[in-house]
């Protein structure tokens, strides 16, 4: 069914027909790009939606992958700093704290290592490590 120009409404039973002589193209061309934009939009939310739920799991989940259960270290930041100092094989972990961000967290691990007079010294270091345990900066 459709509407022409003077208002008659008109059903029509051939598929075939061609109705583009009574539609204003216009009209149709605008109604398409305004459902385009409707679901190009929906489908941005869904994306979102899903990165957020993923990011929540990651959030979650992020304390079991990342921290060690056997001495309660960052692992990956331990493995990216300790090749730095100066004896890496006196390194000693002491402890680890973590805060979560919206994007990423914050690591702070103090340690005991040997200086360069063979003495054992107390450090900290400060990191920002993403929620795939990825080490993005180390700050301290």
């Amino acid at each position: 069914m459709f509407e022409n120009n003077k208002n008659n409404v008109q059903e029509i039973s051939d598929m075939n027909f061609d109705l583009s002589q009574y539609a204003d193209l216009k009209l149709i061309h605008f109604r398409t790009e305004e459902k385009e934009k409707e679901l190009a939009i929906r489908k941005e939310k869904q994306e979102e939606e899903q990165y957020l739920n993923g990011l929540q799991k990651k959030k979650d989940n992020w304390e079991n992958g990342c921290i060690s259960g056997y001495d309660g270290s960052c692992t990956k930041l331990v493995w990216e700093f300790k090749p730095n100092l100066l004896d890496p094989s006196s390194f000693e972990h002491i402890d680890t704290q973590f805060r979560k961000m919206d994007n990423y967290v914050v690591v702070i691990m103090r340690y005991r290592a040997k200086n360069a007079l063979g003495a054992y010294n107390i450090g900290i270091v400060k990191a920002k490590v993403s929620y795939d345990c990825g080490i993005l900066e180390i700050t301290q």
